[in-house]
C-alpha cells in the first residue's frame, strides 16, 4: 500500500492556532527566563547526567523545519529528535502539514512504511476502505 494512496483523516487547525502557540510559548519562555534568573534552570531525569539539562529554547515542535528535527528508531515509538536545539530554522505549518512531515520521518527510518500502516491503523489516522 501506497503512502499517497491512502484516505486520511485530516485533523483541522482552529483559526487562531498561531497566536495560541504563540502564547504558550512566549510564558514558557518568560518561566524558563526567571528560573534561569534564579539560578532554578535545571531538569533533572534519570540518566547519567547528575547536574541535568539545562532550560534554554522553547519552540512549538510544529514549526520546527523538516531539517531539524529526525525521527531515531532506537529510542522507540513516537521518539523525535532535534538536530540542534540551539540553532533551528521555524517554518510555519498547518496542523495536516506537521502531520505528514512526522509521518515521512516515521516512514524514511528503519521502522518503514508497514509499521508506520500498522500505527495508522491502530490509532485510526485512515480511513476504513470503502
Amino acid at each position: 500500500m501506497n503512502y499517497e494512496e491512502l484516505t486520511f483523516k485530516i485533523p483541522e487547525q482552529c483559526a487562531d492556532y498561531s497566536e495560541c502557540s504563540a502564547f504558550v510559548t512566549e510564558s514558557i519562555e518568560n518561566i524558563v527566563r526567571e528560573a534561569i534568573r534564579v539560578g532554578r534552570n535545571k531538569i533533572v531525569i534519570n540518566t547519567n547526567l547528575k547536574l541535568g539539562l539545562p532550560m534554554e529554547n522553547t519552540y512549538d515542535l510544529k514549526y520546527l523545519s523538516s531539517a531539524d528535527i529526525s525521527y531515531n528508531p532506537a529510542l522507540g515509538s513516537g521518539q523525535l529528535q532535534v538536530r540542534d536545539i540551539h540553532y533551528v530554522t521555524l517554518t510555519k505549518h498547518t496542523t495536516w502539514e506537521s502531520c505528514q512531515l512526522l509521518d515521512r520521518k516515521f516512514i524514511s527510518s528503519k521502522k518503514g512504511v508497514n509499521e508506520w500502516l500498522q500505527l495508522a491503523k491502530t490509532h485510526e489516522w485512515i480511513k476504513p476502505d470503502e
